[in-house]
């Protein structure tokens, strides 16, 4: 593991030491985390739950006891509990990017859903048999979490405390059915959010949906909880995805859907092509459980009987107008 720091990448060496559950220890010269100190934890991990995925997780150390309170000041039956206060891990600085690579055995690389922003991602297929490589570089983003599930759909719902970690997960097509089954082994496609818990991606009718939950407002109960949503889709695996119509200059619709309504949420979206495929991303959106929708957009006819006449100083065109299309005419005679 590596974490860019001072415009370059220091390597994570580790400390022989571990937390909780087995957890190895490491030291990265030069990063300050929220208690001061420059030890993560690494957490490497396959959960079945009726799906596989590959779990990749970096937090602060809790090796030496740093456990800060929720920011909410809430009290559940199920926290860890100190000074008769639910408590919390610590969080790796901020604005920082993290480098993890990891090998595996047989886990298809066939999409990531992480808490990261600025995702870079790299797959290299082994020589064993289904083995590959992968290196995950990215930001970790600020995300909520939930004291009591009610907050998730409540409109005054509030998080219980904030997370700041590396965490990403490789999703295993063939285990999980909410993909398109010929698509799976295309390049590696990427989701991230701020939202609560792993949110899995589905392709059904055309749309790649992501559900995403969080409570309304954050922990203070006052300020809301603002959405981010980014997602890396390579231009293969686009194609796979919506048919080879699929090209560099295709448009996308971006919502994010109310699930109460039907209708979308405001919301910031925006899309580009890269050399590595779509960048596609929705921001300034609130919770609590909406789904992020992203759909290619119809490419727009060419208009249909164009007529041009000219007479002395004007020019007129006329065409048969789709709707919901916008056109330009741009006349040129010589330099002018």
């Amino acid at each position: 593991m590596d974490a860019f720091i001072n415009n370059s990448w220091v390597k994570g060496t580790p400390t022989g030491r571990n937390g909780y559950g087995g957890t190895s220890e490491w030291q990265i010269l030069g990063l300050v985390n929220e208690d001061t100190k420059d030890l993560v934890e690494a957490r490497n991990a396959i959960e079945y739950n009726g799906h596989i995925v590959h779990n990749i997780d970096l937090f602060g150390t809790s090796v030496d006891g740093f456990r800060p309170a929720w920011e909410s000041g809430r009290r559940t039956t199920y926290c860890a509990v100190m000074n008769d206060v639910c408590v919390r891990y610590g969080n790796l600085q901020a604005g920082i990017p993290f480098r993890v690579t990891y090998r595996s055995s047989w886990v298809l690389p066939t999409a990531l859903s992480s808490k990261l922003s600025n995702v870079e991602l790299t797959v290299e297929k082994l020589a064993q048999s289904g083995a590959t490589r992968v290196t995950i570089v990215g930001t970790p983003l600020e995300y909520i979490g939930v004291a009591d599930e009610a907050d998730i759909t409540s409109p005054d719902g509030r998080g219980g405390w904030i997370s700041r970690e590396f965490s990403a997960g490789m999703i295993d097509g063939r285990f999980y059915k909410r993909l398109k089954r010929e698509c799976i082994e295309k390049p590696t496609f990427t989701v991230s959010n701020n939202a609560y818990g792993y949110a899995l991606p589905e392709f059904t009718d055309g749309k790649l949906d992501l559900k995403v939950s969080a409570p309304h407002f954050r922990p203070d109960g006052a300020n809301k909880h603002i959405g981010i949503y980014e997602a890396s889709i390579p231009l293969e695996t686009a194609q796979c995805l919506w048919g080879s119509s699929i090209a560099a200059d295709s448009a996308f619709a971006i919502d994010v859907v109310n699930p109460q309504t039907g209708g979308a949420k405001p919301a910031t979206p925006s899309f580009t092509f890269t050399s590595t495929g779509f960048s596609i991303s929705a921001r300034d959106f609130t919770y609590s459980a909406p789904t992020v929708r992203v759909a290619p957009l119809p490419r727009p006819n060419k208009p249909a009987r164009v007529s041009v006449k000219a007479s002395k100083g004007s020019i007129s065109t006329t065409f048969t107008r789709a709707t919901g299309t916008k056109y330009s005419a741009t006349a040129t005679k010589g330099s002018v």
